[in-house]
């Protein structure tokens, strides 16, 4: 038996998918979940207008081994989705965009991101940003449900440990989420005052005490309106090990104990940065286990690491954040004035900090700035290097980067990495990434209503550029497929060879649960005059065909999309040849490699193998624009109606499926009355985003300068670059202030960011 060379290519693809699969579907936990970041056109959006992003993958300069899915969504303060894709990421990257609803309400809304890899790690783990929609129709600007002011504590280690000094970060917010100041102190059980405190930046504050064993404390506080809050602090437990950090001027100070004295006098510690060990030390102590070290700022990676400390069990008895101020070099922005006329004509020149770095790939968004479009607090930089390792929402963090030049600066961070910090994710088991588009459907039995368990399934893409994908169900009747680079509504034709079932797609998208949502305290300050003006040049930008909606590409079919036979042993194309009624006589006269044959009163394909010069003993895979089908249903189909028939004439194997051969028929158009056998189903499947493009007005000749058609857009430019360093636009009608926001990271994985401000004139 001849096997084609090709089959083994596809054996191994298949038999690497499936591990994958595996490795996701029984995940272990890698040090760190990968990181992706989305940079997002702006913060603010009216109804009609378009949510555009590009997405990066964050690491340690390094992409993933091939193509694979990111999914974004947009959820509503409830967490209830309002529009959800999948973009392809790529080489590290990959964009897209949302159409907002001309009808949706104002509120804040939230988009998440993640990978395939990164749900296994839930929720917490995912890219967030908040928006705020504002819909000018509405009588009443609703606010969304108010939280209350909140305190929260958080100690430095897992325990609170009797007898030993321990460190308490306490924070008290308002109802937007933004720290308040406030005087606290601990208090035991008999009301008596332990110590006290007061916060520093951002509604932190920290304190310490030695708490003895049996007995219970609280943390009041009371802010400046004269509000009391009450915690109950967690149970003082007899023993356990405390680690204390302390970032200074040139290093950063460890100091470690046991509570009592131990046999466990042998530690390691290791540092963690992106996932990756850095730096490990071993260390013998007294029977009270005590651990004096320091760390220089120059053995340590910019951002966010973790140091743990392990027992000879390698059991983790402590965690710690730290963070090294990084180098916020990045772009410049040349050649641009500060102030423009309406409808001019703008070319901003972007130069990289660093030279060598000519692959950058980054973002471009341009937009209006004032009372209700508020300049970002956050950028690719302070995601990367501080709010992807820390847990929660950061207020400001962009006050983290600057130059730390005193005492209180010091704590101020020791207090951020305290109560941000996350806890339980240096197992060391290393999980297998996930590349391709998988998507999974569940076959049940018409007959009994079961799970068809633990056999071939297969997928035919149909259309245009039909394709062929197979996989095999699990122990649930649960079966995962690749479908790279299938994009928009595609037809699929699915099913499992000899068995009549009935499919289900399991959704790819996250269950999310319930989100703590804060209002935008700017939306309280938003002028009657800014509304009405934001609420007439959005009826004028939607009226007169101006919204930044992007022209949708005609392309549906990624050109990457080849068969999956690759190229052909025979084709014909029926147009040379003279045409038959059937297509028994078209096999007969013109097709000397595929043989029909009847056996009482059924029909079958035979297909030559060349190398072996005799027909092989079976019915090959037939495919008609990717359905496939039956060599009977094949037979009785129209021949007029097919363009190409292209033949693999000899065994292929592909994945767990051994044929005698392929035949794959193209009709010169897509009728849609395809012969359907009944196991196959025919499914609408909605593959990856397909890519729009930003549009906007030019007024290079006098017509269009002098045109009479309102331009009140105050996005005026969105763009994703790689490799060039000037982009052109045009001003708008709309008179204020303009923010040229520009992200990106380098093919080493360095990332980048600049702001640059103008104006247009009234």
């Amino acid at each position: 038996m001849a096997y084609n060379y090709r089959s083994f290519i596809i054996l191994f693809f298949y038999v690497s998918f499936f591990q994958l699969h595996q490795a996701f579907a029984n995940p272990g936990w890698n040090n760190q979940p990968e990181s992706v970041y989305l940079h997002i056109s702006k913060s603010t959006y009216l109804p009609g207008e378009t949510i555009w992003f590009n997405i990066y993958e964050l690491g340690n300069g390094e992409t993933s081994i091939g193509p694979k899915i990111t999914y974004v969504e947009v959820l509503d303060a409830h967490s209830f989705v309002i529009a959800q894709t999948k973009v392809l990421l790529d080489d590290g990257t990959g964009e897209g965009e949302f159409q907002l609803p001309v009808a949706i309400s104002s509120g804040t809304y939230i988009v998440v991101a993640y990978t395939e890899r990164m749900k296994s790690y839930g929720q917490e783990s995912f890219f967030r940003k908040d928006l705020l929609i504002v819909n000018p129709s509405d009588e009443i600007m609703p606010t969304a449900e108010k939280l209350p002011k909140n305190l929260s504590v958080r100690l430095e280690n897992y325990k609170l440990v009797a007898d030993l000094d321990n460190r308490i970060v306490v924070q008290l917010v308002d109802e937007y989420g933004r720290g308040l100041d406030y005087q606290g102190e601990i208090i035991d059980a008999d009301k008596q005052v332990i110590e006290t405190f007061s916060s520093s930046a951002f509604g932190l504050g920290q304190v310490s005490f030695i708490p003895k064993l049996h007995h219970q404390y609280h943390i009041i506080v009371k802010d400046e309106q004269g509000h009391i809050f009450e915690k109950e602090m967690p149970k003082v437990e007899s023993e356990g090990f405390l680690l204390r950090l302390y970032h200074t001027t040139s290093s950063i100070v460890l100091k470690g104990q046991y509570s009592n004295a131990t046999t466990e006098n042998q530690f390691s510690l290791a540092i963690y940065h992106k996932g990756e060990k850095v730096l490990e030390r071993e260390y013998d102590t007294d029977v009270y286990a005590s651990l004096n070290d320091s760390l220089d700022y120059a053995v340590l990676p910019e951002g966010i690491s973790y140091v743990v400390v392990r027992n000879a069990m390698n059991d983790i008895l402590a965690e710690h954040a730290l963070f090294k101020t990084p180098d916020r070099n990045g772009f410049t922005v040349n050649e641009l004035q500060d102030s423009y006329n309406r409808r001019s004509f703008i070319k901003p020149v972007f130069d990289m900090a660093d030279t060598d770095e000519k692959t950058t790939r980054f973002s471009i968004s341009v937009y209006r700035v004032d009372d209700l479009q508020q300049q970002d607090v956050r950028d690719i930089a302070t995601y990367y290097y501080l709010e992807s390792d820390l847990e929660g929402k950061i207020e400001q963090p962009l006050d983290y980067f600057n130059a730390i030049k005193g005492t209180e600066d010091f704590i101020n961070l020791d207090n951020l990495l305290i109560f941000y910090r996350k806890d339980q994710r240096f197992n060391e088991e290393i999980m297998t990434d996930v590349i391709g588009q998988p998507a999974t459907f569940k076959f049940t039995s018409l007959n009994d209503n079961q799970p068809i368990i633990l056999k071939n399934a297969y997928i035919g893409l149909v259309g245009s550029s039909p394709n062929y994908y197979v996989s095999k169900t699990d122990s649930c009747g649960m079966a995962t497929f690749d479908l790279r680079y299938i994009r928009g509504l595609q037809t699929l034709a699915i099913g499992i060879h000899g068995e009549n079932s009935q499919i289900e797609e399991v959704s790819p998208f996250y269950k999310h649960k319930a989100y703590k949502v804060y209002p935008f305290k700017e939306r309280a300050l938003i002028s009657k005059e800014t509304l009405l003006q934001y609420y007439i040049n959005n009826q004028l930008n939607l009226r007169f065909n101006f919204p930044d909606a992007g022209e949708v590409q005609t392309q549906m079919i990624d050109t990457r999309i080849i068969p999956f036979y690759y190229t052909p042993d025979v084709s014909y194309d029926l147009n040379k040849y003279k045409r038959f009624a059937t297509l028994q006589e078209t096999f007969h006269e013109y097709i000397r490699e595929v043989m029909v044959r009847r056996s009482q009163n059924n029909f079958s394909l035979r297909i030559l193998d060349e190398k072996a010069n005799t027909f092989m003993g079976n019915n090959p895979l037939i495919l008609l624009d990717g359905v496939p089908m039956t060599a009977e249903y094949f037979l009785n189909y129209d021949p007029a109606k097919i363009e190409t028939i292209e033949l693999i004439t000899d065994t292929y194997i592909y994945g767990p499926n051994i044929y005698d051969g392929i035949l794959s028929a193209k009709t010169s158009f897509l009728s849609g009355d395809y012969p359907i056998d009944a196991e196959v189903t025919l499914y609408k499947y909605n593959g990856l985003l397909n890519q729009n493009t930003f549009q906007a007005p030019s007024y290079l000749n006098e017509d269009e300068l002098k045109s009479k058609k309102p331009d009140f857009r105050n996005q005026l430019f969105w763009s994703v670059i790689e490799g060039e360093q000037t982009k052109s636009f045009f001003s708008s009608d709309w008179s204020g202030e303009y923010i040229i926001d520009i992200q990106g990271i380098s093919a080493s994985g360095r990332v980048m960011s600049s702001r640059a401000v103008f104006k247009v004139k009234d």
